[in-house]
């Protein structure tokens, strides 16, 4: 998908609502995921994971957040103690871990399984977790999964 994309539909980012964005039960993992690691990074701008992050990376815009660094994730080299994202899997694929684990000891990430109508840009929807160290399923359909920098 194109930057253009993204900037092009900002409405459709802006207003989501479960379960495209996390719901309660799942921002509480998140943040328990997180709890005493610093500085935490937000892949995308979910903004129902704001409050957990000390900095957010997209190359989208939307919002004038001063902790917001515009930047493809593939290319930071911010590191983080904790990295988090949701649905950022469906749209990169598994190799969006390994960048993930180069920069950051965690990384936790709220995966689709299948797809559904309403979704318009996810495209991967994996079964299996490699490499998760843990694989939390939070609705139908829905997994958080934790992956742990290799010691």
């Amino acid at each position: 998908m194109e930057e253009k994309d993204f900037i092009a539909t900002k409405n459709y980012w802006f207003n989501t609502k479960p379960p495209l964005c996390p719901n309660e039960k799942e921002v509480e993992i998140y943040a328990q995921e997180c709890k005493g690691s610093y500085p935490v990074c937000l892949f995308g701008l979910t903004r129902q994971l704001h409050h957990i992050a000390d900095f957010m990376v997209d190359f989208n815009r939307i919002e004038t957040d001063k902790r917001i660094i515009q930047c493809d994730w593939m290319l930071l080299e911010e590191k983080s103690k904790v990295i988090i994202g949701d649905g950022v899997i469906n749209l990169l694929e598994f190799k969006l871990i390994d960048k993930a684990l180069s920069l950051a000891e965690k990384f936790v990430t709220r995966i689709f399984t299948k797809k559904q109508e309403w979704m318009k840009y996810a495209s991967f929807f994996p079964k299996d977790f490699p490499k998760a160290s843990e694989v939390i399923p939070t609705q139908d359909g829905v997994v958080i999964a934790i992956y742990k920098r290799p010691k």
